[in-house]
C-alpha cells in the first residue's frame, strides 16, 4: 500500500512499507532516501536553514551555506542517502565536492562516502545516521583525497587529513627484498574507525646471510603516530629519520619512547623497522599492533606545531633540536597522561616551557605562524584525548599479521628433481602441502609428465609422515594411478620424498604453500555459463577496498566443495572494511555463477555480497562455507558493483581473496 504524506518543513514523503523505496524531500533540491525497513520508528523530517559556520567560510561549496537538518525519532538501521545540490561549475580545480556530516562529539565536520552526479548538480552522500548535513571541498591538499571519499572517514581520520594537507604528511608503501620462505604473507588489518586506506603498510624481507631472520618494514600511512608492540617481541626495533625527524631530531626520537615490553612510539608517515628471529616453538603468527595513545597524541601535536607554525624557518637549527628535546623530555617524565587534565596541562607546559622561548624573537610574522601551528596542535591534542576518553575507535587500533612456518614443518611448496625411477624418463615434483591442525595434505603435480594429483595423510610424527598419492589428472597416461609416499624432513630443511619404499628424492621449500589442491573426486562440477556470456573477469572496470577483486585466478582451485573451467577472484574487507569490484554491463542483464570460498580461507567464515547495479541495490547474498548458487536478474545499468564484507568469523594473513566466483558470468 502506497501514501502520500505531508512532512514538516516542505518536506514529503511517499512511503511503502514492504520496502520499496522511501524519499523524503524539502524544496531547493534536498531528498533523503532509503529503504523503507532502514526507518524503524516514525518518518524523518527535514528541515533546511543558512547557518554561520567557520568550517562552511572555508570548506563550504554552498554559497547560501545552507545546512539540512534531519531529524527522526530513531536512528536508520541501514545505509541511507542524502541528497544535497551543488554548483559543479564552482569547484576548483584539484577539490573534491563530498556531503559533510556534523558529529556531535567532536563538533567536527566530517566527510562521508559521496558520490557526485554533476549532469544534475547533485551530491549523494551515504550514511547510516541522522545529523546535520552540508556540502563542501576536500581542500585538495592530497593525492588520495578520492580514497578518503571512498571511505568514510572518523573524526581523527578526517582531522588527520586537514592536518595532512598542511604538512604534505602520507606514507608511501615500503619496498623489500626476497621473503623468507618460512613468512606465508602479511595482511594489514583495521577495525571500523579506521575506513580510510591501510593505516599500515608493511613487506617482509630475509635480513643478507641469515635466512632465518625477519626483517618487517612498517610505514605508518597517517598523519598521526601509533604505539606500536610485537608479539612475540621484536630481536630489534628501529625507527628511521622522517623529513621532520632527521638529524638529531631522529636521534632523539630513536632513542626515546621505548617501554621495556617492546612497545614504540612511530610517528605519523615513518617507518619503523622490525627484526624477528624465526620461532622456534609452534607460533603460527607474528603480530604487530598499533594504538593511538595519550603519549602518541602528545607527539604528534608537538611535531605539528613544529610543522605547521614553522617555527624555525629561519635562525639556528639548535633551537628546534633544543626545543624538541625539552618536549620529549616533558612527555616522558609525566605520568598519568591518559587523565584529561594532566594531559592539557603538560601540553600547556611544553607549549610555555619548550615551545615559547625558541620561538622568541622570530618577529611578528613568523610568531602568528608559531600560534597557528600550536593552534593546530592543541586542537589534535584535544580531540585524540577525546577519543581515549571515550573509548572509542582508536582504542581498537590496528594490526599486521605476519603469517609464519615454525621449524620442523611439513607445510609449503616443495620443489625439487629429477627423481630417480628406474626406467623412466626425467621428470621432477612440485608438491604444496598443507598442515591443518596435524592433518596433512597436499596438491602434487609431475609437470614432465603432464599428471597431478593429490596426498592424504596415512600417519605422521613430528618429522616423518606416510601419505597416499592418488593421480587425478593425467592426460598422457604417464602416472601410476596410486602410490604410496613417505616424507621425512631432514635436519639441513629439506623434505626428502620416498615413493613405494623403492627410490626418493629431496625437495627444497621455495615458499608458502599455493592455494591450489585438487579436487576430490566427491567435489563436483560447476555448471557451465549461459550461451554468449562473458566472464566477469573480462568486463572488470575497477576494484578497490580492502584488496583487489575481479582478476582471473587458477581455475582448478576448489571453490567450496566446486570445481569450475573459469574463476574470477573476491576479497572480503575483515574490520569492517569492504572489497568491491564493478563490471560493464553494456546490456547484459544476469548474473550466473557459483559463489563460495578458496581452500585456504579459514573455516565458518559468512560474508555478506552486496549487489548493485549503477550504484542502486539489488540485493544482498549471505555465502556461508557451503557455498552459493548465483542466478540473479539485473536491471537495466551501466555497471554491476559487487561488495563482499565479513560477517562473522576470523581473517588470517593470506595474500589472496577468500571468496571466487566459480565460472562467474553476464548474460
Amino acid at each position: 500500500m502506497l501514501c502520500l504524506l505531508a512532512g514538516s518543513a516542505g518536506g514529503f514523503l511517499l512511503l511503502n512499507r514492504d520496502d520499496d523505496p522511501v524519499l523524503v524531500t524539502a524544496p531547493g533540491g534536498f531528498e533523503v532516501r532509503a529503504p523503507g525497513a532502514a526507518f524503524p520508528g516514525d518518518d524523518p523530517e527535514l528541515a533546511v536553514a543558512a547557518r554561520s559556520d567557520g568550517f562552511l567560510d572555508v570548506f563550504g561549496l554552498d554559497p547560501e551555506q545552507r545546512v539540512l537538518s534531519v531529524t527522526a525519532d530513531d536512528q536508520p538501521q541501514g545505509a541511507v542517502e542524502v541528497v544535497l545540490p551543488y554548483d559543479p561549475v564552482t569547484v576548483p580545480e584539484g577539490s573534491v565536492p563530498v556531503v559533510y556530516y556534523l558529529d556531535e562529539d567532536s563538533g567536527l565536520w566530517l566527510p562521508i562516502e559521496t558520490r557526485a552526479d554533476p549532469a544534475r548538480g547533485r551530491l549523494v552522500g551515504t550514511t547510516n545516521h541522522f545529523t546535520d548535513f552540508a556540502t563542501g571541498l576536500l581542500d585538495g591538499f592530497l593525492d588520495v583525497a578520492e580514497t578518503v571519499v571512498n571511505g568514510a572517514a572518523t573524526g581523527v581520520d578526517w582531522l588527520a587529513y586537514q592536518v595532512a594537507g598542511a604538512t604534505g604528511a602520507r606514507a608511501q608503501e615500503p619496498s623489500c627484498g626476497q621473503r623468507p620462505d618460512w613468512v606465508t604473507g602479511v595482511q594489514a588489518t583495521h577495525d571500523p574507525g579506521f575506513r580510510l586506506s591501510a593505516a599500515l603498510f608493511a613487506c617482509p624481507e630475509t635480513v643478507e646471510g641469515n635466512p632465518d631472520r625477519l626483517r618487517l618494514r612498517i610505514a605508518i600511512n597517517r598523519a598521526y603516530g601509533f604505539a606500536l608492540t610485537a608479539q612475540p617481541p621484536a630481536a630489534s626495533i628501529v625507527v628511521e629519520p622522517t623529513p621532520s625527524l632527521s638529524g638529531s631530531l631522529g636521534r632523539t626520537f630513536g632513542e626515546s619512547f621505548r617501554a621495556e615490553d617492546g612497545t614504540v612510539i612511530a610517528p605519523g608517515t615513518s617507518t619503523v623497522v622490525m627484526e624477528f628471529d624465526r620461532p622456534e616453538t609452534d607460533v603460527r603468527q607474528l603480530i604487530i599492533e598499533g594504538h593511538m595513545t595519550a603519549q602518541s597524541t602528545l607527539i604528534d601535536a608537538l611535531m605539528l606545531a613544529l610543522d605547521v607554525g614553522s617555527i624555525f624557518a629561519s635562525g639556528d637549527p639548535t633551537e628546534k633540536v633544543a626545543a624538541f628535546e625539552c618536549a620529549v623530555a616533558l612527555i616522558q617524565g609525566t605520568a598519568d597522561l591518559d587523565s584529561r587534565s594532566v594531559f592539557l596541562g603538560t601540553w600547556s607546559k611544553l607549549v610555555d616551557d619548550c615551545l615559547g622561548p625558541a620561538a622568541a624573537g622570530v618577529g611578528d610574522d613568523l610568531l602568528g605562524r608559531v600560534g597557528a601551528g600550536i593552534s593546530v596542535g592543541l586542537s589534535m591534542g584535544q580531540v585524540g584525548q577525546s577519543f581515549l576518553d571515550r573509548e572509542r575507535d582508536l582504542l581498537d587500533g590496528v594490526r599486521l599479521q605476519v603469517g609464519v612456518l615454525p621449524p620442523g614443518s611439513f607445510a609449503g611448496r616443495w620443489e625439487g628433481g629429477p627423481v630417480p625411477q628406474p626406467g623412466a624418463r626425467v621428470y621432477g615434483t612440485v608438491v604444496d602441502l598443507t598442515d591443518d591442525n596435524g592433518l596433512l595434505a597436499a596438491a602434487v603435480s609431475y609437470p614432465e609428465l603432464t599428471c597431478a594429483g593429490r596426498w592424504t595423510q596415512v600417519s605422521r610424527s613430528s618429522t616423518q609422515a606416510d601419505l597416499l598419492e592418488t593421480i587425478t589428472d593425467d592426460t598422457g597416461y604417464n602416472c601410476v594411478p596410486q602410490t604410496d609416499i613417505a616424507l621425512t624432513l631432514r635436519p639441513d630443511g629439506r623434505l626428502v620424498v620416498r615413493y613405494n619404499d623403492s627410490y626418493e628424492v629431496a625437495l627444497t621449500r621455495t615458499g608458502p604453500p599455493r592455494a591450489s589442491t585438487p579436487a576430490s573426486d566427491e567435489e563436483r562440477a560447476v555448471d557451465e555459463p549461459p550461451m554468449g556470456a562473458v566472464w566477469l573477469s573480462d568486463v572488470l572496470l575497477d576494484s578497490g577496498g580492502a584488496g583487489t577483486s575481479g582478476q582471473v585466478i587458477d581455475p582448478t582451485a576448489s571453490v567450496s566443495g566446486k570445481r569450475a573451467t573459469h574463476a574470477t577472484g573476491q576479497w572480503v574487507g575483515c574490520y569492517g572494511g569492504t572489497a568491491w569490484a564493478e563490471y560493464e554491463l553494456a546490456g547484459l542483464d544476469r548474473l550466473t555463477s557459483w559463489l563460495g570460498y578458496r581452500d585456504f580461507a579459514e573455516p565458518d567464515l559468512i560474508t555478506s555480497v552486496r549487489v548493485l547495479v549503477d550504484d542502486r541495490p539489488i540485493t544482498t547474498l549471505e555465502v556461508g562455507p557451503e557455498g552459493l548458487d548465483v542466478d540473479l536478474d539485473l536491471p537495466p545499468g551501466q555497471r554491476l558493483r559487487l561488495e563482499a564484507s565479513l560477517l562473522s568469523g576470523s581473517c588470517g594473513p593470506h595474500s589472496e581473496g577468500y571468496l571466487a566466483w566459480g565460472n562467474g558470468a553476464l548474460s
